[in-house]
């Protein structure tokens, strides 16, 4: 089995936009200096998945319209960007098992 670290919903919107979670801040520090630098010195894989909401998704309905497909606030926060090799996961819905969209990094 392999080990994976798993970096969720870190985007802009979440961290420092209207819907920003006080909470989201707090980890940024022991994410960026400690777990991913381990997780690179250790080859474990790093998955960012992250909201990327088209205006289509019913998400919105409930939550009003973030992390919107394109924009700023569907961008990981520059402290967190994702490096060469980690794979991102931009996806719709409420789940990332569901039609997730991986790019490579």
């Amino acid at each position: 089995m392999t080990d994976t670290v798993i970096v969720l919903d870190m985007v802009n919107d979440f961290v420092t936009g209207e819907i920003a979670a006080e909470r989201a801040q707090r980890i940024i520090p022991t994410l960026r200096e400690d777990l991913l630098p381990a997780a690179r010195e250790n080859d474990v894989r790093v998955i960012y998945a992250n909201d990327a909401h088209r205006p289509e998704d019913t998400e919105l309905d409930v939550w009003g319209e973030h992390a919107m497909r394109g924009t700023e606030g569907a961008e990981v926060i520059p402290e967190l960007t994702p490096e060469e090799g980690m794979t991102c996961s931009k996806n719709g819905s409420m789940t990332h098992s569901m039609r997730p969209d991986l790019t490579h990094t």
